[in-house]
């Protein structure tokens, strides 16, 4: 076999090749699986996930259902969100809802704001112990049709605190 030989069959073989590359679906098929072959290695990334002090810290301004909820004792001023440990409803047509949600651990000084949906709450009269306080008349959120549509009784954590007044009303 001499060397024109050699040269014809390689030229038969790359005419071929050629023709066979031509078909779209060939060529997108030889396409991807080089690009498949050829990209770049990425080393892995270690997941380390997030510790507890991480996720009790992302959830201190959450309001949480649960009853193994971490509670927060406050020192100073904070915004907090609270945790829903009682939920129950009266009235026709469940027309009230009753929670008692616990803010904090131990006795605290004040609560200042309350906000429902981001929204601050605007009281008739200041947030004392133990005291029912209604939504202000001047109060556009929550005070509609003459009425106050949300009504609290905080408690202070006080060694000497009473039941609350506003759940003890309820059957259970």
């Amino acid at each position: 076999m001499g060397f024109g030989s050699i040269v014809r069959s390689v030229a038969k073989v790359v005419t071929r090749a050629t023709s066979f590359f031509r078909n779209p679906l060939v060529s997108l098929g030889v396409t991807l699986f080089l690009a498949w072959v050829l990209r770049p290695k990425v080393p892995d990334i270690e997941d380390f996930g997030t510790n507890e002090f991480d996720d009790f810290e992302r959830g201190l301004l959450l309001n949480k259902q649960s009853n193994d909820a971490n509670i927060p004792v406050i020192f100073g001023e904070r915004l907090v969100g609270g945790t829903r440990v009682f939920m129950e409803t009266s009235g026709t047509d469940n027309t009230y809802l009753y929670m008692a949600i616990v803010m904090s651990e131990g006795e605290i000084n004040d609560i200042e704001e309350i906000r429902v949906d981001d929204k601050a709450v605007t009281w008739a009269s200041a947030l004392s112990d133990g005291t029912e306080v209604e939504v202000g008349s001047g109060d556009s959120n929550f005070y509609k049709d003459s009425e106050s549509l949300i009504r609290v009784e905080p408690h202070f954590g006080t060694d000497n605190q009473a039941t609350s007044d506003l759940l003890s009303t309820l059957s259970s």
